[in-house]
């Protein structure tokens, strides 16, 4: 990340991320920040640096990739072997030059992309690849790691800010029939809140269509983040996109005043517990709000009786075929 300055989300992603280790987090491994200098750009450059006025800003130099012999440099990209080559070439596609900030984070690889991807990719709608009842417990179980993390954050005294599907990755798992485990991610927008402190006032935002009432006011809690995650949980079960029908300004007046609500699908044996919850999350009143230790209790109980469901049909298909 490269920045004329040390930006509000790059110091929090700095700080936060090493701190918040959870199971159903992004794990984060290193993070350096620093100031990019004509002494770092001559390194670089190494014999191909050229003159420059030291008062000026001064561009980052191409690597380059030919020379007049045909042969170009002794050691290509590909590899990846040479790691200030590798920086270089990184520095000069985003435009580095001097007094620039670069912040680098050594994060998890995940793997499967983001939940919004998955989401696109009908992941959690009947498909050839599973019938309602294994959809749906994907669904649940792929919500219980979301709010796993963010009771994780809570717990820690931070409320993350901009929970939205494209801000939840996936991480290949073999644990269940899914194949990955969902871990909340980007920390840019996060707030610090003590236990004591129910919410707070700041002049950042996350996205709108996850943003809650009173968010839009600037005002921040634990409870808009349970606000976000009932949008999640309902772009889940619909696969569509939140008030993707509506104007910018119909979802900031409507959202605030209570007149623009996301629509629930109808109910059926296995998503009426669903649609319920999700509702209470999106509760105009931020006190009407489950927390996130009553959500996942919700979410688990629920996945509970579709799998005692599951079993009750086997064992009466059994009995049926014996008799």
């Amino acid at each position: 990340m490269l920045s004329t300055g040390l930006d509000r989300r790059a110091i929090s992603e700095l700080l936060l991320s090493p701190r918040l280790i959870h199971p159903n987090t992004v794990a984060t491994y290193a993070s350096r920040c620093a100031q990019l200098t004509h002494e770092f750009f001559d390194l670089l450059e190494g014999e191909r640096s050229v003159d420059y006025d030291p008062s000026l800003p001064r561009l980052l130099e191409p690597v380059p990739l030919t020379s007049d012999d045909g042969f170009g440099e002794p050691r290509g990209l590909n590899d990846g072997s040479d790691s200030l080559l590798v920086l270089h070439q990184i520095l000069h596609t985003l435009g580095a030059e001097t007094g620039m900030m670069v912040l680098i984070v050594v994060q998890e690889y995940c793997d499967r992309g983001t939940l919004e991807s998955a989401i696109r990719k009908s992941i959690f709608r009947p498909s050839q690849q599973w019938g309602v009842r294994l959809a749906r417990r994907a669904l649940l179980r792929s919500s219980v790691e979301i709010a796993c993390g963010l009771l994780h954050l809570h717990d820690s005294g931070v409320v993350h800010g901009d929970v939205k599907p494209a801000n939840l990755l996936l991480v290949s798992s073999r644990e269940d029939r899914r194949g990955f485990v969902v871990k909340v991610g980007d920390f840019g927008l996060a707030h610090v809140l003590p236990a004591t402190v129910n919410s707070l006032y700041t002049e950042t935002s996350g996205s709108l269509a996850y943003m809650a009432p009173e968010a839009f006011q600037g005002k921040v809690s634990r409870a808009t983040d349970v606000w976000s995650f009932g949008v999640c949980l309902w772009e889940m079960l619909t696969g569509e996109r939140p008030y993707s029908g509506c104007h910018y300004w119909e979802v900031l007046l409507g959202v605030q005043e209570g007149t623009v609500e996301l629509q629930w699908p109808e109910d059926d044996l296995m998503t009426a517990d669903i649609i319920q919850l999700g509702r209470q999350c999106l509760s105009h009143k931020p006190e009407d709000r489950p927390s996130l230790d009553v959500i996942i209790q919700s979410l688990v109980g629920i996945e509970r009786e579709i799998r005692a469901e599951l079993l009750a049909s086997q064992q009466q298909e059994v009995q049926q075929i014996r008799t």
